[in-house]
């Protein structure tokens, strides 16, 4: 129990440490909370030694598109998923925009946006990593804690290379 409150108090040092930029310009986009939390993907299975993963060079793959929710058109959603990226949550912005562009299959912004946010999610993904490492070998545990936890926020799935390799790190 003590482990998964250190886990959650790191996550959120995490969180204002590498990405709490723009908090404050993006309250209201705040206001939806995320399904997924730093502690879920914590507890999920891990790999007992970090692996190379030649599969670094692809982008994150984007997960399933979620129903927008309720009473919302895509102008609402586009709006939305514009507050998202500017408060800095880029996975949330990327699922905004997916939604946007399923209920506007025309949407152009929504498919320039959604291309943009993948590139941006792999660039933020393997920086951390790297980052990661070099702290690492550095002997700065704490800032490499902190790189590989961001990883796991920017790739929340489980089976992800990228994934794998931050879980492995961090054990």
């Amino acid at each position: 129990m003590r482990g998964e409150r250190l886990l959650v108090i790191l996550g959120l040092s995490l969180a204002l440490a590498c990405g709490g930029t723009r908090a404050d310009e993006g309250r209201q986009a705040m206001e939806a909370p995320t399904d997924v939390s730093l502690a879920v993907l914590l507890t999920g299975p891990t790999d007992p030694a970090p692996t190379p993963a030649p599969e670094l060079a692809s982008t994150p793959e984007a997960p399933p598109v979620p129903p927008p929710p309720a009473g919302m058109g895509p102008r609402e959603l586009l709006d939305r998923a514009h507050a998202l990226y500017e408060a800095g949550r880029l996975r949330d912005a990327l699922t905004a925009y997916a939604q946007a562009a399923v209920a506007d299959p025309d949407c152009a912004v929504c498919t320039a946006r959604i291309d943009r946010l993948q590139a941006e999610l792999h660039e933020a993904i393997v920086s951390n990593l790297d980052a990661g490492q070099r702290y690492h070998s550095e002997l700065r545990e704490d800032e490499a804690v902190r790189c590989w936890e961001r990883v796991l926020m920017l790739d929340p799935d489980p089976s992800s290379p990228h994934h794998v390799r931050a879980l492995g790190y961090l054990e």
